[in-house]
């Protein structure tokens, strides 16, 4: 029996996990991993990691097109949205045995998969010429497939963009 390794980039929130998980006497009988998405990206930042071996990631976050890229990553399971600590043991549990499972909302996009690399791309910072030169697009066209991500999600600009990624919404008013 493996302790699942918790992985966040807010250590206070992964020990309280840890003790959770500890307290519930929940162990893996496979090497797996837990991915908390804290902060915001976190989990994103890791995808790399999912293929290594099977994977939980739990989130707060509820942007459909947040959510498509981490899918796209593919984690063994992801929870998005409020989520229990039983749903999250629930969820280690399939992961254990090998199923996945997805529990968030259902992930439809106004956007088109070259606006949601767009929009990706600005969450990471990236200029209009560097989102260019990543996507073998001209600059012009990136400008302009920037201005059909903000019209299309009613944002005012770039930084609106990101807290709409990253579901900091509340920031918006800033």
């Amino acid at each position: 029996m493996e302790n699942i390794p918790i992985l966040c980039g807010v250590p206070a929130l992964a020990a309280e996990m840890q003790r959770g998980l500890d307290l519930s006497g929940f162990t893996s009988p496979v090497e797996m991993q837990f991915i908390i998405d804290a902060p915001p990206g976190f989990a994103l930042s890791r995808c790399g990691s999912f293929a290594t071996q099977p994977t939980l990631v739990l989130t707060d976050n509820t942007c459909i097109e947040y959510l498509m890229d981490l899918r796209q990553a593919e984690p063994t399971a992801l929870l998005a949205g409020g989520n229990g600590f039983e749903n999250i043991l629930a969820a280690l549990a399939n992961v254990a045995v090998g199923e996945s499972r997805y529990r968030g909302p259902e992930l439809k996009s106004c956007l088109t998969h070259a606006e949601r690399q767009i929009l990706k791309n600005i969450s990471t910072g990236r200029s209009d010429k560097e989102i260019a030169k990543k996507l073998d697009r001209s600059t012009k066209t990136v400008g302009n497939q920037i201005s059909s991500v903000l019209n299309k999600l009613n944002l005012k600009n770039r930084t609106h963009a990101i807290f709409y990624y990253f579901a900091l919404d509340h920031l918006r008013r800033y």
